[in-house]
């Protein structure tokens, strides 16, 4: 009697392991993946009224952004290029990153999203002054 109790919790165990190991391989294979931020290319920082950079940068699809300040928070807004297709985010920033920035000088941004499923929303997580995929 004891071991037919036995067998039977054995095989209770294995199927419940084969069960979550399909579960996880199926999420892994077939489930959306989620990214949690991104590195940004060369992102010229320019005024928000210096319209001649920003028709120069959307013709040739070449990311810029604007730092605003609005109620004592700090935001970067950026316009960048995915696969033709235009990119936009707002992010927030502490007020190192924000004084770091001069406009017309090109930065490097670590992003990361405040959500898995909106990539427009975010903080920066650190400024790089040159590029961090050359190191």
């Amino acid at each position: 009697m004891r071991a037919v109790s036995r067998d039977r919790f054995k095989l209770l165990f294995i199927s419940i392991a084969l069960l979550a190991g399909l579960f996880v391989i199926g999420n892994l294979a077939f489930g959306k993946g989620k990214i949690t931020g991104m590195y940004t290319s060369g992102t010229k920082v320019v005024k928000i009224d210096d319209i001649e950079i920003i028709n120069r940068s959307k013709k040739y699809n070449t990311p810029y952004a604007h730092k605003v300040k609005e109620n004592d928070k700090f935001y970067l807004k950026y316009f960048g290029f995915q696969g033709g297709e235009p990119k936009n985010g707002t992010f927030t920033m502490t007020s190192e990153q924000y004084e770091e920035l001069v406009e017309g000088k090109e930065y490097w941004f670590d992003i990361q999203y405040d959500n898995p499923d909106d990539d427009s929303l975010g903080k920066v997580k650190k400024v790089y002054k040159e590029d961090v995929m050359k190191r």
